[in-house]
């Protein structure tokens, strides 16, 4: 199981691996990053990682996607990518799926895998990424082992435009 979640500054991501109902890794890593062209994450069946950038870096022909024999359908994975556009500080995050391998724009704050809705709930409350893995970690049986997280300005240097307006607490949007 794993959680992933994009914010306005960062992404975090737990390092928890299962197999079945067994616990088989605590420091698996889910998020990787090529300096100055992108960061890649991936949930689900994470030893699909290492080709579905290969993947991504020869053009991401749909039809060539890793995962789409019928000798790898029950490999689910969603792999995600945060790249800049041109230079011009704008950054983009897309996600594909095992089961849909076209692009799919996604906006930010993001999350995915199976803490996604808990940690929406932390972030749509103020929390940053990190904060939104902590508290899925804390609360679920999920989530777990090692937190990583990587600011974006560690990336793509520099960002000279903001991504998207900052999150808001559920206060700021509800008036509660």
């Amino acid at each position: 199981m794993m959680t992933i979640v994009f914010d306005n500054f960062g992404v975090a991501s737990d390092g928890l691996t299962v197999m079945g109902d067994r616990i088989v890794g605590r420091d698996t890593v889910k998020v990787r990053s090529r300096p100055r062209m992108a960061i890649y994450a991936i949930t689900g069946f994470d030893p699909m990682f290492d080709a579905a950038i290969k993947w991504f870096e020869a053009g991401a022909d749909p039809e060539k996607m890793p995962g789409k024999s019928p000798q790898e359908e029950s490999l689910f994975y969603t792999f995600m990518v945060l790249s800049s556009h041109a230079g011009n500080g704008r950054l983009s995050l897309v996600r594909f799926t095992s089961d849909c391998h076209y692009p799919e724009q996604q906006t930010i704050p993001f999350a995915a895998g199976a803490g996604a809705d808990y940690a929406f709930g932390a972030l749509w409350a103020g929390a940053s990424a990190l904060q939104a893995v902590e508290v899925v970690a804390a609360n679920t049986n999920s989530t777990g082992g090692r937190i990583s997280y990587l600011p974006y300005d560690e990336v793509f240097i520099p960002i000279t435009t903001q991504i998207i307006e900052p999150v808001r607490s559920y206060r700021e949007i509800c008036g509660g």
